[in-house]
């Protein structure tokens, strides 16, 4: 089977702090159920493909917070499959060649909100597609504060494909983008 660096499966009350996630091979914290999981002060470093930062896959979770962490790494920062709900990431830094966070299953409930982050090179902040299949996908989306500077790739902020009717909620405050990005939001 495939190792992990770190797997959550049905797991409450996790604190993960003042750790430092270094060159996985496969994925770097993945959590297939879970409720109340916080991160802090963590370091997730890698340079190869198929290293997602954080990967939330099958039963979801309940209560995600990620504080003060930083990311540089070649895959995408927040890949969600499962189903999830209060999920919060403040004051961290991300450096990526993807998206910092990219949807692929249903996001109800609250809102996922990135509020005080400094991403220094991404391709998309969001990558939201499903050509291969319908789909009726929700994602309620915060992002405040947020200080972009280097863009990697020639596709927007926010990459929106194929999502057909659900409802979607995107709501930007105060947020800042690279010269390289004019009119591609």
């Amino acid at each position: 089977g495939t190792s992990y660096l770190c797997m959550l499966n049905n797991s409450t009350n996790v604190t993960i702090e003042d750790v430092r996630f270094l060159d996985a091979h496969t994925y770097n914290l993945v959590i297939t159920s879970g409720m109340m999981i916080k991160c802090k002060g963590v370091k997730f470093l890698c340079n190869q493909i198929s290293t997602d930062g954080v990967s939330v896959w099958d039963g979801g979770v309940y209560g995600f917070e990620m504080d003060d962490c930083y990311f540089n790494i070649s895959d995408n920062v927040f890949v969600i499959s499962g189903g999830i709900m209060d999920f919060n990431v403040t004051n961290t830094i991300i450096m990526t060649d993807y998206a910092v966070f990219f949807p692929q299953g249903k996001v109800t409930g609250d809102p996922l909100v990135f509020k005080d982050i400094d991403i220094l090179r991404f391709g998309n902040f969001m990558k939201h597609e499903y050509p291969e299949k319908p789909t009726n996908k929700e994602v309620n989306l915060v992002i405040e504060n947020c200080c972009a500077i280097d863009n990697d790739r020639s596709g927007g902020f926010l990459k929106i494909t194929d999502t057909k009717d659900a409802e979607k909620t995107y709501m930007l405050k105060n947020v800042s983008l690279p010269n390289n990005m004019a009119n591609k939001l």
